[in-house]
């Protein structure tokens, strides 16, 4: 067995984790929180370089320390690689000497009013090269934001990275990009699997700030001395290039492979499948990308921050009435919905921004509104809280079941082995609503899915495994959760054909 220190800078934290190569068991673990700073109100948020740099090395000592305090025996047995993975779309511009100009997660639009010139410049080939749309979204619109704005910014810009390439640089003083990462960037051609360096240069951008493309599991770097002293972790520890947080994840899934459809079930919510080779939705819905293993394809939806919506009925209608907070509220929120039936008296939840992806048609009612609707109490006069409290955790696994159907329509794979990931994992109603909704087994990660998948990478970089897909079958265990209950799978579907036409009635407004 040996070990591998995982490090992930997610949307309101940066976490680490000391992974073990055996089972994929985590034996050591840490989060420190994260802040946006509204630099460009009221859209632009950015990062405060030396303060997220500080919070990483911070999250990965103290993971590395409880790691070796925790493992008996194994308490001396060393970190063998080092492996960074970060939300996607978030990127890194950096100058000379490779300091931090601009660090933008991925909740920063900026690139709103700019995005149509990178439309502009890809053309019909947008979406059908990069497997993306909504240009605003993405670096080029950014960069272009600084081109416009703060042109004492763009001037000095000389290398543009994802937001967890900047980590591994940080740690090893070495810059590269994974595949899958590069096509967040906006800068893949995703079915040659090379850079499409004329994008960029139509946008007035310089291709050559992109750094070169390596793939998962290679070997970046070492350790520093300098990141040593701050990390915890040794000088010339290798350290590995990484798949994204969402990529890495379908490793430690069990959806290294072509036949397994993950859920990453938390505040926001993508769902991925494996494809033998990269493969576009006929009907331009959702996003095509690259696997980390070999020539494979993802496709993949999105049902945006459905996790929110239960968050804000848990936190601030439950948690505030009850004076609980944190896991408590939400405790008190699942058993206040398990007492309303299935179906929730036909009461519906749309929260604002969760919906059906359609990367051709953005703009929906249900992007910016919420909608609680609920029968008349003459004819439902059963209807009460648990009612209201169910109909919110439902509508996550509508949304899901919704986006799945994409994602499996293009895949071929109706059908397939369904895995839930994410915070909201943990919810065992949810997981029941959803083997019900789709009346197939939920299976669930044995541990945290995104950490494993980067550890895997850690894994292949240190020689553990020959590759990608060895390191993932060995690590990215997973286990049967729920099965469906067969009086409840007419019952759901039922349920179902209701959400998905008010979800249209709504839509349409």
């Amino acid at each position: 067995m040996a070990r591998i220190l995982a490090v992930d800078i997610g949307g309101t934290s940066v976490r680490a984790a000391v992974v073990d190569t055996d089972g994929g068991n985590i034996a050591g673990s840490a989060a420190r929180s994260t802040a946006h700073l509204i630099d460009a109100p009221p859209l632009g948020r950015s990062y405060d370089a030396d303060a997220l740099w500080d919070q990483a090395c911070a999250a990965m000592r103290e993971a590395v320390y409880r790691a070796g305090a925790r493992g008996g025996a194994s308490a001396a047995e060393p970190v063998v690689a080092v492996a960074a993975t970060a939300q996607r779309v978030a990127c890194a511009a950096l100058g000379d000497g490779d300091v931090p100009l601009y660090l933008g997660p991925n909740l920063d639009t900026r690139g709103v009013a700019t995005g149509w010139a990178v439309a502009e410049a890809g053309g019909a080939d947008l979406y059908a090269r990069t497997g993306r749309s909504l240009a605003m979204l993405y670096a080029p619109s950014r960069l272009l934001w600084f081109r416009q704005e703060r042109p004492e910014v763009f001037e000095r810009i000389r290398r543009v990275l994802g937001l967890g390439d900047w980590l591994a640089l940080k740690l090893s003083g070495e810059a590269a990009t994974e595949p899958g990462t590069a096509a967040d960037l906006l800068a893949l051609d995703v079915h040659t699997g090379e850079y499409w360096e004329q994008l960029w240069s139509r946008c007035g951008l310089d291709p050559s700030w992109l750094a070169p493309l390596r793939r998962a599991g290679t070997r970046l770097g070492e350790v520093t001395a300098a990141a040593a002293e701050r990390c915890g972790v040794a000088a010339g520890t290798p350290v590995a290039v990484c798949a994204p947080d969402s990529l890495a994840a379908m490793l430690g899934a069990g959806a290294a492979r072509p036949g397994t459809t993950l859920v990453m079930a938390g505040s926001t919510m993508p769902i991925l499948a494996a494809t033998e080779t990269p493969r576009a939705d006929p009907d331009g819905r959702i996003w095509t990308g690259r696997h980390p293993v070999g020539d494979q394809g993802v496709v993949e939806s999105n049902a945006g921050t459905a996790g929110y919506g239960w968050a804000w009925m848990a936190e601030q209608l439950v948690g505030a009435v009850s004076g609980l907070e944190g896991d408590s509220a939400y405790a008190a929120a699942e058993r206040l919905a398990a007492t309303a039936p299935p179906g929730a008296h036909e009461a519906l939840l749309y929260s604002g921004g969760a919906g059906i992806l359609d990367v051709a048609n953005p703009a929906t009612f249900l992007a910016h509104t919420s909608a609680l609707l609920w029968p008349s109490t003459v004819l439902q006069p059963d209807l009460g809280a648990g009612s209201v409290v169910r109909a919110a955790l439902e509508s996550v696994a509508h949304i899901a079941r919704a986006n799945v159907e994409q994602v499996e329509a293009v895949c071929d794979g109706a059908g397939q082995r369904l895995v839930v990931g994410g915070g909201m994992a943990r919810s065992r109603l949810l997981l029941q609503m959803l083997a019900a909704l789709m009346d197939r087994p939920v299976h669930t990660p044995r541990f945290d899915a995104t950490m494993v998948g980067a550890a895997a990478c850690g894994a292949v970089t240190a020689g553990v495994f020959a590759d990608l897909a060895a390191a993932a079958a060995a690590m990215g265990a997973v286990d049967v959760a729920a099965e469906p209950e067969a009086a409840l799978v007419p019952e759901y579907a039922a349920a179902h054909r209701r959400w998905r036409a008010q979800y249209a009635r709504l839509q349409s407004l």
